[in-house]
């Protein structure tokens, strides 16, 4: 494929032929992604099930790529490819995936907006030296790329005046008129009628992970974990909260937009990691405290409903039907959902699964016996979203991002 497109002028990027020996296999993808025009998706049986691709989607879906499905089989596309690409023209490539690459040429261009010479649209593509077939299965196992008229230099800084925040109420709160105070063992943010609760949960040891038929191997071997005291949130940091502290919407890719939800109650979205670390840093100039996110073992750990004597051993976050607690793909109408729309889990916090996903402190890594082995520069989302599938919702799956992405699924609750 990708020969046939380079013989017909187009730049095109694959894992795993252009990532160098020694480098971040995770950084080139998503790199890539970020850089190119459109994002070619072998869509095959293998790949339907494979996370990693998944995951790779989701890049492409959040960072809005033009996304160009080419199914080299029967798979029916489902589940949280059929969110991301339902609405996307897709192009049948079986039972001879050749005779379908001048029209997936054609498509490109067409996606893209750019026009070339005129191609040869009958040359045929080379002869490779292994069969096809292999060729396919391996590159359905990651995604193939179809890059080119590569995105050079990063866009210019925003000099607009930030848009603010419309609020029911008419106002919202400022950064200098927060308050801080306790009730009972829960601390309150506050400023007249705007509270935000971080609910106190005391610690305990627990399984952290799971080995059922639906968790994916990053979320094995189940470990022990030993968990202090804290506070978190309970809910999703909210936009008026945002405002609060930021004083505007986050620029992340337009801010926040009614197409996705936009209110002084709805979850803050668009941030990165990044972007957390600068929230608590302004938070905790203002109130003299520590705020931070929650660590990953501390995030299962509350999204659990606390210490394993409480009885809470449940798949999502305060019930094994997904519908009482969750707004994710089958339920969200492909948009966030302002925070306590749901059942709360038993340590009455909301929306620890679905709605947004949320970012936790550390890196990514694989779990050992102790803890988690840090081997990524990625930092660890937790949670599932308006556009994932229940799956993604569990309370013990886990995902991870670059701390610099920002998407319209991507928000986070603080801890203390």
């Amino acid at each position: 494929m990708c020969n046939y497109l380079e013989d017909n002028g187009l730049k095109c990027w694959m894992a795993p032929r252009d990532i160098p020996v020694g480098a971040d296999y995770g950084d080139m993808i998503e790199n890539a992604i970020k850089a190119c025009r459109v994002v070619v998706l072998i869509f095959s049986k293998h790949a339907s099930k494979s996370k990693w691709v998944k995951g790779e989607v989701n890049v492409a879906f959040t960072e809005n790529k033009s996304i160009l499905p080419f199914r080299v089989d029967e798979t029916e596309i489902s589940g949280s490819f059929r969110v991301m690409l339902n609405q996307m023209h897709w192009i049948d490539a079986f039972p001879n995936y050749s005779n379908s690459l001048p029209n997936l040429l054609d498509s490109i261009k067409e996606l893209s907006g750019i026009q070339t010479n005129s191609p040869n649209l009958t040359a045929k593509p080379k002869r490779i030296s292994v069969r096809w077939w292999i060729i396919i299965a391996a590159v359905a196992a990651v995604i193939a790329l179809a890059l080119y008229f590569l995105v050079l230099g990063k866009q210019a800084p925003n000099t607009e005046q930030p848009t603010k925040i419309d609020t029911t109420s008419g106002s919202v709160a400022t950064s200098s008129s927060l308050e801080l105070k306790n009730v009972g063992k829960d601390l309150v943010i506050t400023n007249g009628d705007f509270n935000y609760v971080l609910k106190s949960v005391e610690g305990g040891s627990y399984k952290m992970g799971s080995s059922d038929n639906d968790a994916y191997l990053d979320e094995s071997p189940v470990h022990t974990v030993r968990i202090a005291d804290f506070h978190i949130g309970e809910t999703e940091v909210t936009q008026e909260f945002w405002v609060a502290v930021m004083g505007s919407e986050p620029t992340y890719n337009g801010g926040w937009q009614d197409e996705y939800g936009k209110g002084p109650d709805y979850p803050a979205y668009r941030v990165s990691w990044n972007d957390c670390q600068e929230f608590l840093k302004r938070l905790n100039d203002i109130t003299g405290m520590e705020f931070r996110l929650p660590s990953e073992a501390e995030w299962e750990f509350a999204a659990k409903g606390g210490n394993p004597g409480l009885g809470n051993n449940y798949k999502y976050a305060g019930s094994n039907t997904i519908d009482n607690v969750a707004w994710y793909d089958d339920t969200s109408e492909r948009m966030t959902h302002p925070v306590k729309g749901k059942q709360p889990n038993s340590l009455m916090l909301y929306d620890m699964s679905g709605n947004v996903w949320e970012w936790c402190e550390e890196n990514y890594g694989a779990y050992n016996r102790d803890t988690n082995s840090s081997c990524s520069s990625y930092r660890v989302l937790r949670g599932g979203s308006w556009h994932m599938s229940a799956r993604y919702c569990r309370v013990t799956q886990r995902e991870s991002r670059d701390p610099s992405s920002g998407g319209s699924n991507y928000g986070f609750r603080i801890a203390y």
